[in-house]
């Protein structure tokens, strides 16, 4: 690797890092993966995820395992939590370079592409958010790379390594992984005219990458025999074709209308340089490979049922290498009235959050703010030692302004716990106010993160909204009655009043739920109640 590039991950790490864990987890996606890492490192059961004490199969463990070892190193906390994804983002990052430098055989180029990488919003949504993406992306690289060496170098340890990292990748949320890996080796191998013969080490590779990848899928269904049909028909066939069921369902073109947003500004940029530069496809094999790799794929996750923003993650890697491609292809005077309008953006950002600030919108720490800038000033300063050619120069704006997203957030999550969706307010505030607390009961919502804050057992209470609905069908016996009530059964209403009015609990209620009459008269028996932005606690 160059000495840029090193400098440049150094830079990206330590912002990464600032302020990692001082806020809190955020509802519902990243505080139900912290959850189930937690009460696995503590109980360490590694073969059956549990989320608050029920079985939760919905995906493979592999982040759980990369969470806990989080955990195990750091604390339980919200940083060990997040660590590894920054982790993952910096081998990503390297990922891109040499596979880059391998397609166009160019350094540039590849220098260029991981800056545009680190660029896209959808790549910081994706390592500030503990969810399953940005691993799984990490593993995509990892067999695309093995794969491109192997075919270039004809090492079989690369073709063996692609298949451990597609085995990983398939452990970390299923066949997902398959198919941009299988259409991006096809596309070459056709544009390339390999040909596709199989040889002894491929049926090893591929018996390999079984092995890996139902590894956990077979001792889990051996202790669960149930599973099987789960497995094949909730979780593939549904989210497959009944998203609905999922409250994920999504128009065919959501995709379409979504990845130029989460890619601004280079998606546009990208789009409008194809357009006019319509022969470089036709000339440029790395070029064609990349963008049909891209339409396909987006294609393909198009007629998916199941959407959500981060399930195409693993085509901006493609897409930030036609970016680094194209990119030596702009006038120069054309970037420098876009980075006018980078570095504008980053004065608006700076300012929008001191003025909101100052206006009491928002809570903000005028030291961190501080802070920020003098960081930007020494990163300007130590990336204007690179010795880069001037377009690469003309890229550092982009990336400067990703740093200051980065650090922003920080600051300003860390500051306004309730715009992130995040409970560790309310929870610390009654697990502080109240030593002796020994349930705290959430209605009518599913809070994960709320084991986070407290000892205190955290018992859900479901009534009317979904997701408090859960799967107990995996449950050997009726322990999980201890921290669940579903109201909707004849007879838990009564046992859950008895239980409120037991000493040493808690309840924590949304502001907007309209009560029946029971339960308000019920909840009257509390002394106190407290409100926290949308949240009220009565204990």
């Amino acid at each position: 690797m160059s000495k840029r590039l090193i400098v440049t991950l150094l830079i990206i790490f330590c912002v990464l890092n600032i302020g990692l864990g001082s806020y809190g987890l955020s509802e519902t996606s990243e505080a139900r993966y912290a959850e189930i890492s937690r009460e696995m490192a503590e109980n360490g059961d590694y073969l059956n995820p549990t989320k608050l004490g029920i079985k939760h199969f919905h995906k493979p463990p592999l982040t759980y395992y990369i969470t806990a070892l989080g955990y195990k190193m750091f604390g339980t906390n919200e940083f060990g939590a997040r660590f590894f994804l920054g982790i993952a983002l910096i081998i990503q990052l390297i990922l891109i370079y040499k596979i880059g430098n391998r397609l166009f055989k160019n350094k540039e180029i590849a220098y260029a592409s991981t800056l545009i990488y680190f660029s896209f919003p959808i790549v910081l949504i994706s390592i500030r958010n503990l969810t399953t993406d940005a691993y799984l992306t990490t593993f995509f690289l990892l067999s695309i790379y093995s794969w491109l060496e192997y075919v270039a170098e004809n090492k079989k340890i690369y073709l063996y390594a692609g298949c451990c990292f597609l085995g990983l990748g398939f452990l970390t949320k299923g066949p997902v992984v398959l198919l941009p890996f299988i259409s991006f080796v096809i596309i070459y191998n056709i544009l390339l005219k390999k040909g596709f013969r199989i040889t002894l080490h491929h049926i090893l590779g591929t018996f390999l990458f079984l092995i890996i990848s139902s590894s956990w899928f077979v001792a889990v269904i051996h202790a669960n025999p149930q599973l099987w049909d789960y497995f094949i028909d909730r979780q593939l066939i549904d989210r497959t074709v009944n998203a609905k069921s999922f409250h994920r369902d999504e128009p065919w073109w959501y995709y379409f209308l979504l990845a130029p947003a989460i890619g601004l500004p280079w998606v546009a940029l990208i789009c409008l340089k194809l357009i006019k530069k319509k022969k470089l496809i036709k000339q440029d094999v790395g070029l064609k490979l990349l963008v049909l790799t891209i339409l396909i794929n987006l294609l393909i996750f198009s007629f998916f049922s199941s959407k959500l923003v981060l399930y195409i993650l693993p085509l901006y890697p493609f897409l930030a290498l036609l970016g680094g491609y194209l990119f030596i292809k702009i006038s120069k005077n054309w970037m420098r009235i876009f980075n006018g309008i980078i570095y504008a953006l980053i004065g608006l950002l700076i300012l929008g959050i001191m003025i909101t600030g100052f206006l009491g919108i928002f809570a903000i720490s005028y030291i961190s703010m501080l802070t920020i800038i003098i960081i930007l000033a020494l990163a300007v300063f130590l990336i204007t030692k690179f010795d880069a050619s001037e377009s690469i120069k003309l890229l550092f704006p982009g990336f400067l302004f990703s740093c200051t997203l980065l650090i922003s957030f920080s600051i300003f999550a860390s500051s306004n716990p309730s715009v992130i969706n995040s409970v560790k307010e309310p929870v610390s505030f009654i697990n502080t106010t109240k030593p002796s607390l020994q349930r705290l009961f959430i209605y009518d919502k599913l809070i994960p993160s709320a084991a986070f804050y407290t000892d205190a057992q955290i018992v859900t209470v479901a009534e009317q909204d979904y997701k408090t609905f859960r799967n107990l069908s995996f449950e050997s016996d009726e322990d999980y009655k201890k921290s669940y009530y579903d109201l909707r059964i004849d007879g838990e209403f009564r046992r859950f009043s008895q239980a409120l009015t037991i000493k040493n609990s808690a309840v924590l209620i949304k502001k907007t739920k309209v009560l029946n009459d029971s339960l308000q008269e019920i909840l009257d028996w509390y002394n106190h109640e407290k409100d926290f932005n949308e949240w009220r606690i009565y204990y």
